[in-house]
């Protein structure tokens, strides 16, 4: 058995990658579950706190790849050039 320092957490406590669609899919199963009216506060409370963080991860991923998409341009000599995406 060994025994290393600063060794990462388990797989299993390893958050997952980011996936957009993902996000946004959870981010529509808890409004529903936010407009039902027998979803108790407690519920309710954790679910708009989980809501919260993941709309934020959207807007932050979204920024992002905004960023990094390049529209690509061809010049009038037929050279190509990169510009950012507006």
């Amino acid at each position: 058995m060994s025994s290393r320092k600063g060794s990462k957490k388990p797989a299993a406590a390893e958050e997952a990658p980011f996936v957009y669609t993902e996000a946004i899919q959870k981010l529509g199963n808890i409004l529903h579950k936010l407009q039902q009216d027998s979803t108790p506060l407690e519920e309710g409370y954790v679910l708009f706190k989980e809501g919260s963080l993941l709309l934020q991860q959207c807007r932050a991923y979204l920024e992002q790849t905004e960023l990094e998409v390049k529209q690509i341009i061809t010049e009038s000599d037929g050279s190509l050039s990169e510009a950012d995406f507006m």
